[in-house]
Order: structure tokens, then sequence, then C-alpha cells
């Protein structure tokens, strides 16, 4: 395992406590730091759905209260025990930001991983205005552009690279040189 330099000592040796712990990733939260463990390869993936929203060229992404602080994402969450993927993203953006929504394609967008963590995103279109609940500090609306500058955590960013390559100009090589 190795140390992060923004950890203090202090950190480090709270995070292996955990006698069955194997790998950690450490990472800091503007002033607090949040541990994330993974206790091997057998454990079981977390599977999460995320939301890509679009209006007027901007994507919806949420900041949450507590997990993930300082950290933008696309509104979802974890797929419940027998719920599909569709289910799933419905009632999260339900719960999560009191709007209906509706997969706009069946097929997902992009997918990532972060340690136990794997995010699939599909297109989403909501009705209503989105309204944060409890567990969110902030949501905002971000141009492809922007996205690049906000922080994100690593499953969504690998979302955030395929937006960004399907909002760059499709010139081909053939139309270049013709």
């Amino acid at each position: 395992i190795s140390t992060t330099p923004s950890l203090k000592q202090d950190d480090y040796k709270n995070a292996h406590q955990n006698k069955n712990l194997r790998r950690c990733i450490a990472r800091k939260f503007r002033d607090s730091v949040e541990v994330y463990c993974s206790h091997g390869e057998s454990e079981a993936k977390v599977k999460i759905v995320g939301a890509i929203v679009e209006r007027n060229g901007k994507f919806l992404m949420v900041e949450r209260l507590r997990r993930s602080r300082g950290y933008f994402e696309f509104p979802g969450g974890k797929v419940e025990e027998g719920e599909t993927d569709e289910h799933a993203l419905v009632r999260e953006l339900k719960e999560e930001l009191s709007v209906e929504g509706k997969l706009v394609n069946i097929d997902p967008f992009a997918r990532g991983e972060d340690g136990p963590v794997q995010l699939t995103c599909y297109r989403v279109e909501i009705f209503g205005e989105p309204k944060p609940d409890s567990d969110t500090l902030n949501l905002k609306w971000f141009t492809a552009d922007e996205l690049n500058s906000v922080a994100i955590p690593p499953a969504d960013r690998a979302v955030v690279s395929g937006l960004l390559k399907k909002s760059e100009p499709n010139v081909s090589k053939n139309q270049q040189s013709g």
C-alpha cells in the first residue's frame, strides 16, 4: 500500500485498522479525507447507474453532501437487487431530483469503473425542473468544455471523456484533404 502525500500519518494509520484490508485508495476532499477500501478481487462489484441529462447544450451534474463531496457526478445511484438499470434510474431521479425520467436509448452511452464501482450511464430525458434532495449539496448544468475543468470522480470521468469525444467536430481525413 502506498501513502498519499496529502494524507496525515494518523489518517494513514486509521485506514489500516481493518484487518481484512488489502488495498486502500485515499482521496482528499476539501478539508476532510475519505478512504475507500476494497477487499480484493473476489469482492462483489457495486452496480451504479448514471443519467446523462442534456438541455440546451449543457449536462446536469450533482455534488453530494457527504459521499464524493467536492466532486460533481452524474445523477443516479445503486441498482437494487432484482431491479433493471432503467427502473433504478427512474427511481433514483425521483428520489434524488424529484423529476420523472425516461431513457432516450436503452443502450448504455458509456461505462466507467473505480475500484468496486461499475458505473453505467444512459442518456435520459427528464420532465420538470430538478430539485436537489437533502443528500445533494448542489446541482449544476455544465457545457462539455466546462466538464474538463470540474472535479469529477474517476468512474464519471470516463463517461465525460466519451461525451467530449462525441461533441468534437466529426471531420474525416478525406474531408480535410479534399
